[in-house]
């Protein structure tokens, strides 16, 4: 069958030359090894060596002035606390025991809008919005009742509710009514402290406490979101299938 192929095909098949004999490449010659016993003479004692300089990382550093910034802060509010006596405070209500506190108000609500909110809940002595030197609301603030009745109710109906947009948190004045309590930009608080203290028992369970009503605040904005969400589908859906279905009666029409 081999005579059948092509010559280009049978040229695939012969076999190649013999590979060309070569001798070996000669090898340069290795020097002896030898230990490092005749050096140890070269070296200096171990008592003639400068101490080790030790030379501070970049996390050391961190954390040393993490350190001083801890303590720094640690005087500051020592200090604000010496000095802080809520009941020296000319610009607090006049009755603490009527006054209620409201937090997390966006900072686009004022005076007017508090009044207008509170006020169903019994006659509003003052109101009293938290401010900064620039006039900015910081929000939170105090408003004072008429009488106990209408503070205990207020306090009772008043949290969770929204104000444009935002759910608020309601309690007690605490400054000049519970012994020992500090605000919180002094270290004390319902929420995390600032001070770098342990927390103890009692402070645990209000932490966990307030934790626990600002996650139910949280999961109601959401459910408020996604209800106005689906309104919004609904409508564009409904808004949609009218204009198709007046598409489609305009076109018969012409038809």
């Amino acid at each position: 069958m081999a005579h059948f192929m092509p010559p280009a095909l049978l040229q695939l098949f012969t076999p190649r030359p013999a590979l060309e004999f070569k001798n070996a490449p000669p090898r340069d010659s290795r020097p002896k090894i030898t230990g490092f016993a005749d050096f140890v003479k070269n070296f200096d004692h171990p008592d003639n060596l400068k101490p080790v300089e030790k030379v501070e990382t970049q996390k050391e550093k961190r954390e040393r002035i993490k350190g001083l910034k801890m303590e720094q802060h640690k005087k500051i509010l020592a200090e604000r606390a010496n000095n802080w006596d809520p009941h020296k405070n000319t610009a607090a209500t006049k009755d603490a025991y009527k006054t209620l506190f409201v937090a997390r108000l966006s900072y686009e609500v004022d005076e007017t809008d508090l009044l207008d909110e509170f006020k169903r809940y019994g006659e509003v002595r003052e109101v009293k919005l938290v401010r900064d030197q620039s006039g900015k609301s910081r929000g939170y603030a105090f408003i004072e009742f008429d009488s106990s009745q209408d503070l205990k109710d207020a306090f009772k109906y008043a949290d969770g509710k929204q104000i444009k947009g935002r759910r608020i948190l309601v309690d007690v004045e605490r400054g000049r009514t519970v012994p020992g309590w500090k605000p919180r930009k002094l270290g004390g608080g319902m929420g995390s402290t600032r001070s770098g203290e342990e927390k103890g028992r009692s402070r645990d369970r209000s932490d966990e406490r307030y934790r626990s009503r600002r996650d139910k605040y949280r999961d109601r904005d959401y459910r408020d979101r996604d209800r106005t969400r689906r309104r919004r589908r609904s409508r564009s859906k409904e808004r949609s299938g009218r204009s198709g279905g007046g598409s489609g009666g305009t076109s018969s029409r012409r038809r």
